[in-house]
């Protein structure tokens, strides 16, 4: 006996037909594998890693990312006139209540050794007066602090030298003479763009000052 399906042929075949496209549309959709994706990955680390690993490979400058500290020896001073003009006077704060301005010009030795001309170097530490034992710097009378910059070096040259550089001292209104001055921890500190410690102007401090 031969057994004969109640549907025609050409149903079965429809029938039979969405289970294959099903199967190959699921197989076009199937996610990539981890070893798939492994060369695309690769192939985006690559270039970071190597311009990094390039720029190692570069000299660096000597100081370029730090301050260059010098410190200071055979510190001489004197007295000279002040230059108002220059902004060589005291700031009528609380701080300076009974004291007077008297400028003083410092001659020091310093080494540079970064091979080159450094300008704008800021120069901090402590400067006291020997007898009183009171801080002279304007702005740590206290004497609490040593990290303010009390001046402002134009230029060091190469090697060990001589510089120079003007400060305003605040003693009190009733002495007639300079103090003996005791310098501590004196030193010049030079960072790239070294116009960072230049003072600001007058009318960078007050736009509405005259002549600005």
């Amino acid at each position: 006996l031969k057994f004969r399906s109640p549907f025609p042929r050409a149903m079965a075949i429809s029938v039979a037909m969405p289970s294959r496209r099903r199967g190959a549309r699921a197989g076009r959709l199937a996610p990539r594998t981890a070893e798939q994706e492994q060369p695309s990955r690769r192939a985006l680390l690559a270039g970071p890693i190597a311009a990094v690993a390039a720029s190692s490979l570069q000299p660096l400058e000597a100081g370029a990312f730090g301050p260059v500290q010098m410190p200071m020896s055979d510190i001489r001073y004197e007295r000279v006139t002040c230059i108002p003009e220059k902004g060589e006077a005291l700031k009528g704060t609380k701080a300076t209540f009974g004291l007077q301005p008297m400028c003083v010009k410092v001659t020091a030795t310093v080494t540079n050794n970064e091979g080159r001309v450094l300008k704008k170097a800021g120069v901090f530490g402590r400067i006291n007066d020997k007898v009183g034992e009171t801080s002279v710097i304007a702005n740590a009378v206290d004497g609490a602090s040593d990290v303010g910059q009390c001046a402002l070096i134009e230029t060091i040259d190469k090697g060990t030298t001589d510089i120079n550089f003007r400060f305003v001292a605040a003693v009190e209104k009733a002495a007639k003479e300079l103090p003996e001055l005791e310098f501590k921890q004196l030193k010049a500190v030079w960072y790239p763009g070294g116009d960072r410690f230049e003072p600001l102007s007058e009318c960078e401090i007050n736009s509405l000052a005259e002549g600005c």
